[in-house]
């Protein structure tokens, strides 16, 4: 009986391990295309899935999608 919860709580949990490998993360820059100074604080969207992040005071972003995804 011991062995069979064991197992169960393992089998619970292998979805979350098998899932968690499916994202990429996209990290990128955001520039102003007339002088290529960063641009802080914009949105920047996928826009088909509906994620979205802010860039920083630096225009860095950092954006997790599902992998394989393609971005538009």
């Amino acid at each position: 009986m011991h062995q069979f919860r064991l197992l169960l709580v393992l089998l619970c949990f292998l979805p979350l391990y098998l899932f968690s490998q499916e994202t990429a993360t996209v990290y990128g820059r955001v520039t102003d295309a007339s002088d290529e100074q960063p641009v802080e604080f914009v949105s920047v969207f996928i826009k088909d899935v509906g994620k979205g992040v802010a860039t920083d005071e630096s225009g860095n972003f950092a954006l997790v999608v599902p992998a394989g995804q393609r971005l538009t």
